[in-house]
């Protein structure tokens, strides 16, 4: 079955629909109200001339009286119906009987039921309680009521205020034609006015909005295709010229932010051939310079074991073997990163990496009076991972909770798994790092501490993102440092 849903159209079908709708239900209630003022017309006309045959039955009643006998209205009602305007004359009791008729045959007879019911609802009880006029059965037919007059009250006494009612039936052939012809006109004028509309509606909906909206249309189109120099002439002052307006500064600013993203990825790539050859250098100085530092240390280590342990140079030799440690710690950091090797993934318990990390942390607090506190995963959940680099990752966080927490702190590990995934949160309540650093924290060779070499947090990053996660943080300096793991993992068991 086809249906056609409005929502599918186009703008313009919708417009002209509703202004179609709109034009017909305003042209019907105009043709209804022009056609009841008609009817109105015609029922006023209908009540004076009612109001004229009851002038001329009652100028017929004096007259006889005047002559001192009783008046025949038979006659006279047979003379008003044989005028064109009036069909029937009669002259009703209250109960419906016909007293005088101008058919004569009438007179005596009981008119049929359901007219002595209408009369009864409109004109009996009405014209007891003193409401009753002329009313108008249809358009061709009326009833007024007769007061008993002073003149009256000689024959019919003076109790009742109603002695009969006047019935006239109209000739209305020569009116019903004009208003055959005044409904036609109507409708013909309404259905015009609405065809009218609706075309002039189109033509202005055409040229107003439809042309601007095509124009529009076709240079948005143009950019979307890549040409960003396209912009709207604006010749008008409307909404539609505010619009262009606006679409020539998005164009603007869209062209701006390209070739700014154009020269920062140029300066990217530039940076990034910059760090591989920093990398390929850094890589052959290690290898250069790892043999000579650790002959230095092994040289300081044996002068110092064979130096008296009152000896001033003893704590000389044992500093200068610390800093070729830590020599060594940043040619490995330098090698890690320029040239990291391949991971060796295997199905694990995360659990067991993390808490290795925390047993070799847990003996560098350095005199703090830190807390540890680990929320290990509830369920047996294995990942594919390289246990040894997650370990480094988390060791790397560790550490640098415990550098940023002063004397007294926490440092708490939560691990929780998601659909798909497993998350490591690291959280100390440290000195924080200020929100203009957040940004750059993971970038190589960024560091606040004096004796950072930059690289820790870069090399976790490296790690992650190599198992297909993701790290974050978020800090509230002064209060506390967030880092969050994130690594893809499934349940052992589990298909892919």
């Amino acid at each position: 079955m086809l249906r056609v849903r409005m929502v599918d159209w186009k703008l313009k079908h919708k417009v002209i629909f509703h202004i179609f709708v709109i034009g017909f239900i305003s042209g019907s209630l105009l043709l209804l109200i022009f056609l009841n003022s008609v009817r109105k017309v015609v029922e006023t006309l209908n009540s004076r001339k009612m109001v004229l045959v009851g002038a001329l039955i009652n100028d017929h009643i004096e007259h006889a009286l005047s002559m001192e006998r009783s008046p025949d209205l038979n006659p006279s009602l047979a003379d008003i119906a044989a005028t064109d305007a009036v069909d029937r004359v009669r002259i009703l009791d209250t109960e419906g009987k016909v007293l005088h008729s101008s058919a004569k045959e009438e007179t005596g007879t009981l008119v049929p039921a359901p007219d002595r019911l209408w009369l009864k609802t409109n004109m009996r009880d009405q014209a007891k309680a003193g409401s009753a006029g002329v009313k108008m059965r249809s358009m061709d037919e009326s009833y007024m009521p007769i007061e008993n007059r002073t003149e009256c009250r000689r024959c019919h006494g003076g109790e009742e205020r109603i002695i009969g009612i006047l019935d006239v039936k109209f000739n209305m052939s020569g009116e019903a034609v004009v208003l055959g012809a005044t409904r036609r006109l109507g409708l013909g004028v309404a259905v015009l006015t609405l065809i009218l509309m609706t075309f002039v509606t189109y033509r202005l909906y055409a040229r107003i909005i439809e042309k601007p909206l095509t124009r529009l249309m076709n240079h948005m189109r143009r950019v979307e295709e890549g040409d960003r120099s396209s912009r709207l002439t604006v010749t008008r002052k409307d909404e539609f010229g505010t619009l262009a307006q606006s679409f020539n500064a998005m164009t603007a600013r869209l062209d701006e932010a390209s070739l700014q993203a154009a020269r920062h990825h140029d300066l990217q790539m530039e940076k990034a051939g910059h760090l591989a050859s920093l990398g390929e250098l850094a890589a052959g100085l290690a290898h250069e310079i790892k043999n000579p530092i650790a002959g230095i240390k092994g040289v300081a280590e044996v002068i110092g074991q064979q130096t008296p342990p009152d000896d001033p140079r003893r704590e000389v030799f044992e500093e200068i073997r610390q800093q070729a440690d830590r020599i060594h710690a940043i040619i490995q950091n330098l090698l890690y990163f320029s040239r990291p090797r391949e991971l060796t993934l295997r199905r694990e318990n995360p659990n067991a990496c993390v808490q290795a990390a925390l047993r070799m942390a847990e003996h560098q607090t350095e005199g703090k009076n830190i807390r540890f506190r680990f929320v290990p995963l509830a369920d047996e959940v294995t990942v594919d991972l390289d246990s040894d680099k997650i370990q480094e990752v988390i060791l790397n966080l560790v550490l640098n909770g415990i550098a940023a927490i002063d004397k007294e702190g926490e440092i708490a590990i939560v691990m929780k798994q998601t659909d798909g995934e497993i998350m490591i949160q690291v959280e100390d309540t440290g000195k924080g790092i200020p929100p203009e650093h957040l940004p750059l924290i993971f970038n190589p060779f960024f560091t606040t501490r004096k004796k950072g070499t930059g690289l820790g947090l870069s090399l976790c990053r490296q790690i992650v993102q190599a198992h297909g996660g993701t790290i974050a943080a978020e800090s509230d300096p002064g209060r506390r440092t967030v880092f969050t793991v994130r690594l893809p993992a499934k349940q052992e068991g589990m298909n892919p």
